[in-house]
């Protein structure tokens, strides 16, 4: 790794992912997934038992529950069923584990996504306006029913995400069919907000021109 030689020659970037990749794999990770398999094993074992005895304890069982052999037989499936259950959770978790540090973006885009409940601009596959109340800062107009919108302030206008789209006066159903509006609610407001999607696309835009002397830090960073 310190040679930085990849498939392709000498390269920063390759050494940076290299050791990024076998440190993550080689320190607490490991022990996590320890943990991890002992908490799965111990959590099923009394599951087992729990559901075994209730199994047991109900009347139309009491013939079974005295068979000696059919409760041995039985101890030896629960135990191949937990054995079987916790490695096949082992071999999954590694395979998660081996391909952490792969995405430089994930803990970022997980990151972004949280703070995106904050935000004042809402995105939608779908949403209803049944009244110029369901659109934050607006309000009926006084000689005109809905759809005839307004908003509340003089010097706000209307908004889909981050793109103006109407005037002070305006339609609420016109509104809702623009190509803007379709999947981002409309607002009242002086200027654009943030839109909730803006930093999630930017992330997920790939970047070209990725420091290496950074990449082991994020890729670490990201993979934990």
């Amino acid at each position: 790794n310190l040679a930085a030689t990849g498939i392709t020659g000498g390269n920063l970037c390759n050494a940076a992912s290299r050791e990024a990749r076998e440190t993550f794999l080689s320190g607490a990770s490991q022990k996590g997934l320890a943990l991890l398999e002992y908490g799965i094993k111990w959590l099923l074992e009394k599951h087992v038992k729990v559901t075994h005895n209730l199994v047991m304890a109900m009347p139309r069982h009491e013939a079974y529950a005295r068979d000696v052999s059919m409760s041995a037989e039985l101890d030896v499936v629960e135990k191949s069923f937990i054995d079987d259950w916790t490695a096949s959770f082992r071999k999954d978790y590694s395979e998660q584990l081996r391909k952490a540090t792969l995405n430089v973006q994930q803990a970022k885009i997980l990151k972004t996504l949280h703070g995106m409940e904050n935000l004042t601009t809402k995105s939608s596959l779908a949403y209803d306006l049944t009244s110029c109340a369901d659109i934050p800062g607006a309000e009926g107009r006084d000689r005109e029913a809905f759809p005839a919108c307004k908003c509340k302030s003089a010097k706000e206008k209307l908004f889909c995400g981050v793109e103006h789209v109407a005037e002070r006066k305006f339609n609420a159903m016109d509104v809702k069919e623009l190509i803007q509006c379709r999947y981002s609610e409309p607002y009242c407001a002086v200027n654009p907000s943030k839109h909730d999607l803006r930093d999630l696309a930017v992330i997920l835009n790939p970047n070209p021109t990725i420091k290496c002397d950074k990449l082991y830090e994020d890729l670490v960073d990201s993979a934990v």
